[in-house]
This record gives structure tokens, sequence and C-alpha cells, in this order.
């Protein structure tokens, strides 16, 4: 954390209008979704919608596109701005190391194979996407309490228990990632010694002696990312189900307070769209919680 920290604070202006514009994409579709709510309760009404309410919902949706792609050019400069200072960083500290011992060659070239190119590309390619899919899904979940506290209530207790579940088994992700990293480097070294040293090797005939242990070092980083994939695909198995569980709930529940008058058909068009932006970041939660663990650790382990 304390590097993806420096990294932010070092574009902490990038940053903050990567969310500002975040948050200008996403309060926009929330108007967009109100006034296509109304639209659905006039339509019921059989009330007459004017020329000044068509205008408005087209300068709306132009706002929105507008709004969408400015977030995205300037999500995708911070985070490539990120990445670059983390790669900038790990080559700096290389130029100036003081002695060769102070960064191993196998150790600098299995960073920047493995850590420093996963931590980059996560940067450059996910991360901003991650957070702005999050800062939806938060809004939609106080705008549905502030709606309806008691059908939101109801909905979040079907995935609540999930989450937990998810929170718990994902610790394992960590000291996984991290062994699987280190006897990734073992392997790199191995074949960097038997690069370095190929005409040693040649004519002591020591081939067979190298093939063997790297194909052990390699059975041994098998086993380990074994271990961490079939957590992977458990945590992630279970977006199905938060994709489904919470809307057969809602449709329920919102049909049983319509025939009572307690909603309208428009709140409910609200309600739906708002619920799909919660269930987009609660479906993604699992694949996110064990996307970020990784992130991190990479990250960590690439700031020589």
């Amino acid at each position: 954390m304390k590097t993806l920290h420096r990294l932010i604070k070092q574009n902490r202006i990038w940053v903050i209008l990567s969310v500002f514009m975040t948050f200008l994409s996403i309060i926009t579709q929330f108007v967009w979704t109100v006034n296509i709510g109304k639209l659905a309760d006039s339509i019921v009404a059989r009330e007459k919608v004017g020329i000044k309410f068509v205008i408005t919902m087209l300068i709306i949706l132009l706002i929105i596109c507008t709004s969408l792609y400015l977030k995205d050019m300037v999500n995708r400069y911070t985070s490539e701005r990120m990445a670059h200072r983390l790669r900038m960083d790990f080559v700096k500290k290389i130029l100036y190391a003081k002695t060769t011992d102070e960064i191993g060659s196998h150790e600098a070239m299995s960073k920047a194979q493995n850590e420093l190119m996963q931590a980059s590309d996560y940067m450059s390619n996910v991360l901003f996407d991650i957070v702005g899919m999050f800062l939806s899904g938060l809004f939609a979940l106080f705008y549905l309490i502030f709606e309806n506290v008691l059908l939101t209530a109801i909905i979040l207790l079907t995935m609540v228990p999930i989450v937990i579940f998810v929170n718990i088994i994902s610790k394992k992700l960590v000291p996984l990632a991290n062994a699987s990293m280190d006897k990734k480097a073992v392997h790199n070294k191995v074949a960097y010694s038997l690069i370095s040293n190929f005409d040693i090797v040649k004519i002591f005939g020591a081939k067979d002696f190298f093939k063997g242990r790297y194909e052990k070092e390699l059975d041994d980083w098998a086993r380990t990312e074994s271990k961490k994939e079939r957590i992977s695909a458990v945590c992630n198995s279970l977006s199905g189900i938060l994709s489904q569980v919470p809307l057969l709930v809602l449709f329920a529940v919102s049909a049983i307070f319509i025939w009572k008058g307690h909603m309208t058909i428009g709140k409910l068009i609200i309600f739906i769209n708002m619920l799909s932006s919660l269930l987009r970041s609660m479906m993604n939660l699992p694949s996110w919680m064990v996307s970020i663990k990784n992130f991190l650790v990479h990250l960590t382990r690439a700031d020589i």
C-alpha cells in the first residue's frame, strides 16, 4: 500500500481529476435514470410528454457521452503516468545501485519479467476501471438506502454472507502470491545461471543437473500457483450467484410493493437501474478482491 500511496501522491492532481470525472459521469447517468423513471410514470398515467422534456433528455444524453469520453481519456492518462513512474523508479534503482550485490542480476531480471510487468499492466488497464465501478456501486447503494431502506436491506441480506465468505477465503491469496513469486524468482535464477555460465556448464557436462534443477523449481512454482488459482476460481465463481439472487428478490418484493401502492413502475425502473450499478460492483467484488490483492503483492515486490 505504501508504494501505491506514493504513486498516487506523485500524481495527485491527475488522480483528483480522474475521481472528479468519474463522479461527473455517475451523476449524469443518475439524472438520466431518474428522468426515464418519470417518463415511465407519465406513460402509465397517460400524460402528455412535452417537447421540453424530449430536448432535456437529448441534452442529458449528450452530456453523458461527453463525460464518459473525458473520464476514459483522463483515467487512461493518469494510470499510464503512474505505471510509467513505477517503471522509471525501477530503472533508476538499478542504474544507481552501488554494487552488483545490492540488486542481483537474476533478481532484477525476474522482477522485470514478472512483478513489474504485471503491476504496470494492471495500473494501465484495470485499476481506474475498478475504481469507477466501485464508486458507481457506492453511489447507487446510498441512493437505494435513501429511496427504500426496507427493500434495500432485504436485497443486501442476500449478498452480505457471500461477500464475507469471499473476504475470509481471499486472505489466503497474499501469502500464496508471495510464495509463487519467490519460487518463480528461484527458477529464473537457475535459468540465468545456466545462460551466463553456459560454456562452463558445457565443459563439465552439467546440462542434466541444471535441467533437473530447473524442472524441480518449475514444479514447485506450478503447485503453489495452482493453489492460488483454485482459490481465485472459487471467489470468481460466486459472481454468478451475486448477479442473479438480488434481482430475483427485487422482482418478488417490488411486485408486492407495487400491488399495495408503495411503489410506482417508474420507481421500480429507477430501482432496477441503480441496483444494476450496485450489482455490477457486488458481482465483481470477489474477482476484484483477488486481483487487487495480487496487484498489491506485485506492486510491493516490484518496488525495489
